[in-house]
């Protein structure tokens, strides 16, 4: 299993061309705070929202998954106790190409972590037809950058 193709990697920036402003009272703020001299005042606030960046793009390179794990979370909370609640997180390793991946597992151009993705109600039969493996490789090829990567 290895998803193939063009690889786009994004960053979060400011956008500074869409500034956002508004008036804020604000009360007594604690000292660090971020707005912390305008404590006991009203103030005009003015920030910038986030956008996505293309920053980098690799074509026609090989992704593997290398580490996937699934966790069950076992609470006493009312919310979770009549489903099975569980975390999973991998790490995939980015190769020029495939003959890059078999000819040192270890020279790769990068290695990264997923978020922990939490499935709120696994059941046995979908682990039972659907391997974590095979899992983390549907839900990595669903993630923004991976739209134009095939399944191989």
């Amino acid at each position: 299993m290895a998803l193939k193709g063009t690889l786009k990697f994004y960053e979060l920036e400011e956008d500074l061309e869409n500034p956002e402003t508004f008036e804020v009272t604000f009360g007594e703020l604690p000292e660090g705070h971020k707005y912390y001299e305008h404590s006991n005042s009203t103030a005009t606030i003015t920030e910038y929202p986030k956008k996505e960046v293309l920053v980098r793009q690799e074509e026609d390179c090989y992704v593997v998954i290398d580490k996937c794990a699934l966790h069950l979370l076992d609470t006493e909370a009312d919310e979770f106790k009549s489903n099975k609640h569980w975390n999973v997180q991998y790490t995939w390793k980015l190769f020029y190409d495939e003959q890059a991946r078999i000819n040192n597992f270890f020279d790769d151009l990068g290695n990264y972590q997923s978020d922990v993705v939490h499935i709120y109600s696994l059941t046995d039969n979908d682990l039972s037809t659907n391997n974590l493996l095979q899992w983390s490789y549907e839900h990595l090829a669903q993630q923004k950058g991976f739209e134009e990567m095939i399944s191989v």
